[in-house]
């Protein structure tokens, strides 16, 4: 499920030398889904202190091409 989310379109006025000013232009749609879902071939547990631990994924082509 991909999240949707909205910005304000923001236009630059002016130049580096002067302090810029930001006019906003309108509203904008945008998807924050950069990849879709995968499952993966490998995962676990790596201990990391006497209390914590991490969980660990391997993903992708696990012939590494």
């Amino acid at each position: 499920k991909s999240m949707e989310t909205s910005a304000k379109k923001m236009d630059l006025k002016g130049d580096m030398e002067n302090k810029m000013l930001l006019k906003s232009v309108g509203e904008i749609n945008f998807r924050m889904e950069l990849y879709p879902p995968i499952e993966p071939y490998n995962s676990g547990f790596l201990k990391v202190s006497g209390i914590h631990s991490l969980y660990w994924e391997q993903s992708g082509n696990p012939d590494g091409h």
